[in-house]
């Protein structure tokens, strides 16, 4: 937002944008100045295929899969993976987070229930980013996502024994304290009582 480069002829876009206006502001990068030309490209996976009814108004072609031969389909295929092999655990994990953030905004649009998307979301972390393992949530996160109580998601157990382990810390710290105000209030009980005996 707010960078223009010029000279941009292709605008690929991957995965369904929030809404109408987001996309039409993208495809805005390229085809910029008098007499210029620019495309845009729009991947959806398969059950994406609702927002092109929110485009309807657009002048835009469904390109077939044709387009792609095989060679390439399988060249794009195995760099994908590739590519998914040397990402971090903590990139893996926020993505799936970042999947089930944006997917879980879009349930009646996609006609999905809370527990077909962390179906899809399972799926899609092992399949797509290679990920051996579903990615723990911390539980507020799941909250947030009114997602609580919904099978095949993990809790983050370690973030729950961190955070009790610091107010553990924290109460032994004020426990120490009734000892000190109890001798100053005695030591002030003390003086009072001297003064008055005075």
């Amino acid at each position: 937002r707010g960078m223009d480069y010029p000279s941009i002829s292709l605008v690929i876009q991957f995965g369904a944008p929030t809404d109408p206006a987001q996309y039409i502001h993208r495809l805005g990068r390229t085809g910029r100045g008098d007499g210029v030309r620019g495309t845009g490209l729009l991947l959806l996976a398969h059950f994406e295929g609702y927002f092109l009814n929110e485009l309807r108004h657009l002048p835009i072609k469904t390109a077939q899969s044709s387009i792609i031969s095989e060679s390439d389909k399988s060249m794009i295929s195995e760099a994908s993976l590739l590519a998914a092999t040397q990402l971090s655990r903590e990139t893996i994990a926020q993505a799936y987070q970042a999947w089930l953030g944006f997917y879980n905004s879009n349930l009646r649009k996609l006609g999905w229930s809370k527990e077909i998307l962390v179906t899809n979301a399972n799926a899609w972390i092992r399949t797509v980013c290679q990920s051996s393992e579903t990615p723990a949530l911390q539980a507020k996160t799941i909250g947030k996502m009114g997602l609580k109580g919904i099978k095949g998601l993990i809790i983050d157990r370690s973030y729950s024994a961190s955070r009790n382990a610091a107010r553990g810390s924290s109460f032994s710290r004020v426990d120490s304290q009734p000892s000190h105000s109890g001798n100053s209030s005695s030591s002030r009980g003390r003086g009072r009582g001297r003064g008055r005996s005075g």
